[in-house]
């Protein structure tokens, strides 16, 4: 697997915690050039001194893609440091979790320039030239999210839905180009902050959900060594645990069912919102 990685020009987005971590410290050791995006430049600078790599190229550029310049600024960079990009890692993400009836518009604007506009810019910018070389792969991060939504996630369900419907009309259109188009679905990844993000709220997940989240945890290795097979299978979507595979299949045959059962996750603290409504 390292042959097929050795000198491949690679941007990670999100790269200095969970998942993108992963991904650098791994391409790093199989000699990939690196262009390591976040919005940490300290985090930036002691990923890039711990990469066990003295051969290929690391950069590393601090920017927070909640800016609309960002991809741009990423764009620039990666013309200034790498002749062309052959694959873009598109990790980068935030959760926000809410009820409807408390939905704030900033946030949600900020939660899809992050997990939707950002990435759709960051494509849109380099892939003419992964066109004229006819070569190339995009990997985005969806979620289980983005094929079922959950009550109190509408949001950022709803910014990944958005990913998943570019995601299938961008491999559409790149049909005829040899750029592979993968879609990633991670489950419950178990060294990541995802869930103490700052529009997270522990109160809003049940006491069960937080069990099922500790059984079906995936370390971020284990989910960045199946992306980098899928990549070079050229597999279109992977999808991470059995659970979430389940789920997308008893969602497309009994969705209604689906519905129950996550209400009744979530049953208690929805029913005491609606009270609170009420009784305003």
């Amino acid at each position: 697997m390292n042959n097929f990685f050795s000198g491949k020009n690679i941007v990670i987005t999100g790269a200095t915690s969970g998942l993108g971590k992963s991904l650098a410290f791994i391409l790093g050791k199989y000699e990939s050039n690196l262009l390591l995006v976040s919005r940490s430049k300290e985090k930036l600078s002691e990923l890039k001194n711990n990469i066990d790599n003295k051969v290929s190229k690391i950069e590393v550029l601090n920017v927070d893609l909640s800016r609309n310049e960002s991809p741009q600024k990423i764009y620039d960079f990666s013309l200034n440091h790498f002749k062309h990009i052959d694959i873009i890692i598109n990790n980068a993400g935030i959760g926000y979790n809410s009820f409807v009836t408390d939905v704030d518009k900033e946030i949600v604007q900020e939660v899809f320039q992050i997990n939707f506009f950002s990435i759709v810019e960051i494509n849109k910018l380099f892939l003419p030239q992964m066109i004229k070389k006819k070569q190339g792969a995009i990997i985005n991060i969806s979620s289980l999210g983005g094929k079922r939504s959950l009550p109190t996630s509408s949001i950022y369900c709803a910014s990944k839905f958005a990913l998943e419907a570019y995601t299938e009309s961008l491999r559409c259109e790149l049909k005829t180009t040899n750029i592979n188009v993968l879609n990633v679905r991670p489950s419950i990844i178990s060294n990541t902050n995802f869930f103490n993000g700052k529009f997270m709220k522990k109160e809003l997940s049940s006491d069960f959900e937080i069990k099922i989240k500790g059984i079906n945890k995936i370390s971020s290795d284990i989910i960045a060594k199946k992306i980098l097979i899928s990549i070079i299978k050229k597999n279109r979507d992977l999808n991470l645990s059995l659970i979430a595979k389940l789920m997308i299949i008893l969602n497309s045959i009994i969705p209604g069912l689906i519905d129950i059962l996550f209400f009744h996750l979530r049953k208690k603290i929805i029913i005491s919102n609606l009270k609170k409504i009420q009784n305003s």
